[in-house]
């Protein structure tokens, strides 16, 4: 089974291999990407506490520092990864039910179009599946054998997982009362509550540092990641359609900057404010909250697959195993047929109990409920896939044993239920929520443009405007790649764009458009606009960091050194995690003969960059003039390591050890 399902993904892995997201992904596979590059580059400490769970990126770092940025054996690990899990699917399988259904759901598992898809992508998706996985087997396991190393093994996979989504904790009560209701009977009370504190013990292990990471980088609790808050309130809102409709675009930077005007700075506080704003709406609607989560699960169970990232369907186009593996004509396959026959088995399971097959419908029960607290999206519910492929697998087998005994009364009935809900889980597929038809050619051109193919990325970025000609967000990345292109007159005219479809002077599509057009001021030398420019920026947002520090530059180079030292201080107070200005307070500090504060400024700089950072040569060659010659050339060292081609620091490092 496992070498059936890694065969699938692989194929599919080289049919894709050549598509500008393979290497240059976008949205969150885009943000998991770029965690791990700065992880594998040194940076394992993060400007604040982590906005999305780490330990998915972590482990993409270490395949990095590895391998390489080899992008096609990164994701065929990533692929063996899943295929493992098909595997898994078979041994939950066998301990659940029948060999016959264990082996069809693996079967089913290892060509499950959107499992295909999903390991083929940088998120974290294949990993949860594989630990949820992991995780049940160690619960049975751990009802059986009673042993403290495996139940607090157990307990570590719960927090390995809870690293990689934070949804499986509402699994852990669930679980640890399911283990104690396991072994009555067979040791003392108190033996299962310590069993039971073990598990728990072993869940913290994991947890425990990314909560020490996030007090120490930001200053407060943030157990797992800060994107909780949000979330809740994107699906709970009483204006939910609407949010959970945001596409990756200036209206989701307008909502994630919500907070921030609202003096919500750090991002607990951020996390906070989004979560008391929807407490407010359901507490002042409270019927309406109630249709809102019977809403969300009626599209738990519709057979449609939810973009949260890229569209899924749009890979059909490019795989012919995706074409074949997942589909929308009539019936939305597979989910389309899983759902239905999955909740039919759950029903026939409350007639065939058993220990296994009860903790099997806890996990689908508790975590489908945690997708429906939040939001819809297909790769959060794909961790609960694979048990319900293990339920939907015994339907086939049960009807034929029903035949065979000529009992056909609960055969019909169960066929009879099986249509109705065909229906209901396939309905209305023709309305399915679909991307902006503007979206994928924004992604593309993102994607071409940082692979240096500006001409055709120049193509999709004018389509992208053609498509939506009311949008700010095309225009605004058109004036980018103009600018890059050494064109700053047309770059400006998309930019004035921009700002003429923004909803709003203080919108973020204004901020970051006045941003650029105070860069573009600033390379023609009229210093004046740029500095109108900018400020009209950080009017429109206070916390663009982009716009304050090239203030600082400007006044910097315009002779101000106090007003800028004012910008960086401000800088440093909302962004303290942020290099940049401390090395420009050290050049000021530099510039005023100031020589052990620009050093120690340099090595803030340095200690919050990468390895491979020019902060590096800057403070070595501070230290070199002051006479610190062991320590510019640790410095220089630790550059090279990870900048060997760097010719500055290696003549450098020659010259103070000759």
């Amino acid at each position: 089974m496992i070498a059936l399902a890694f065969a699938a993904r692989a194929a599919y892995i080289f049919e894709v291999r050549d598509l500008p997201f393979f290497a240059v992904p976008a949205v969150d596979a885009a943000t998991y990407l770029a965690q791990a590059r700065a992880v594998a580059h040194g940076l394992w400490l993060g400007e604040e506490s982590f906005w999305q769970p780490p330990l998915y990126p972590y482990l993409l770092a270490l395949g990095i520092m590895v391998f390489g940025e080899n992008h096609l054996l990164l994701h065929l690990l990533q692929a063996m990864l899943g295929a493992f899990s098909c595997g898994l699917v078979v041994v939950l399988g066998r301990r659940v039910t029948r060999p016959g259904p264990a082996l069809l759901a693996g079967l089913a598992a290892a060509l499950y179009g959107p499992l295909i898809y999903f390991d083929g992508e940088y998120l974290s998706t294949t990993l949860e599946t594989f630990l949820n996985l992991l995780l049940l087997l160690g619960l049975i396991r751990s009802a059986k054998t009673r042993g403290a190393l495996i139940v607090f093994g157990t307990g570590a996979v719960f927090g390995l997982s809870a690293i990689v989504r934070p949804n499986i904790l509402l699994f852990l009560p669930a679980a640890a009362a399911w283990l104690i209701y396991s072994w009555r009977g067979q040791m003392r009370r108190g033996r299962m509550a310590r069993l039971a504190a073990v598990m728990i013990a072993g869940a913290v292990l994991p947890i425990a540092p990314v909560t020490m990471h996030n007090y120490a980088v930001s200053h407060e609790f943030v157990l797992i990641s800060s994107n909780g808050g949000a979330n809740f309130y994107i699906g709970n809102n009483r204006d939910w359609q609407r949010t959970t409709a945001i596409r990756p675009s200036f209206a989701w930077a307008d909502l994630m900057a919500a907070p921030r005007r609202h003096g919500a700075e750090k991002p607990g506080q951020r996390s906070a404010w989004f979560m008391d704003q929807a407490w407010q709406d359901i507490r002042e609607q409270p019927l309406s909250w109630a249709g809102r989560l019977a809403a969300k699960a009626g599209q738990f169970i519709w057979g449609h697959e939810y973009p949260r990232n890229l569209d899924l369907y749009s890979y059909r186009a490019h795989s012919r195993i995706l074409a074949a593996l997942m589909w929308e004509r009539g019936i939305a396959f597979p989910f389309g047929l899983v759902a239905p026959a999955a909740i039919i088995a759950m029903a026939l399971s409350l007639f065939r109990r058993s220990r296994e097959r009860s903790l099997l419908l806890l996990y689908i029960i508790i975590y489908a409920a945690s997708v429906i607290l939040f939001f819809i999206g297909s790769r959060y519910r794909l961790p609960v896939i694979p048990a319900l492929l293990i339920l939907a697998a015994e339907l086939p087998f049960w009807l034929r044993e029903k035949f065979r005994a000529r009992r056909y009364r609960p055969a019909a009935a169960a066929g009879a239920g099986f249509a109705v809900l065909i229906a209901l889980c396939n309905h209305d597929l023709s309305r399915a929520p679909k991307p902006p038809p503007a979206e994928f050619h924004l992604f593309l051109a993102n994607s071409l443009s940082r692979t240096g193919e500006y001409g055709r990325a120049l193509d999709e970025y004018k389509t992208a405007v053609a498509l939506a000609p009311d949008e700010p967000d095309p225009y605004l990345q058109l004036g980018v790649l103009l600018a890059r292109m050494n064109r700053p007159d047309d770059a400006a005219a998309m930019f004035e764009k921009t700002l003429e479809h923004a909803p709003g002077p203080e919108s973020m599509a204004a901020a970051w458009a006045h941003e650029d057009l105070g860069r573009i001021a600033e390379g023609r030398g009229d210093t004046e606009a740029a500095i109108k420019h900018y400020r009209a920026s950080l009017s429109a947002f206070p916390l663009q960091f982009g716009a304050r520090l090239k203030l600082a530059r400007v006044l910097l180079k315009t002779q101000h050194p106090e007003e800028a030292r004012q910008e960086l201080e401000t800088l440093i107070a909302q962004y303290p995690r942020r290099p940049d200005p401390y090395a420009e307070l050290a050049k000021i500090a530099q510039a005023a003969g100031n020589i052990p504060s620009a050093i120690a400024l340099y090595k803030k700089a340095s200690a919050l960059s990468p390895n491979d950072s020019p902060y590096l040569l800057d403070l070595a060659v501070l230290e070199a003039r002051a006479g610190d010659k062991s320590s510019a050339i640790r410095h220089l060292k630790t550059l090279l390591r990870h900048a060997p081609s760097n010719p500055a620091a290696r003549s450098l490092l020659q010259m103070l050890e000759a």
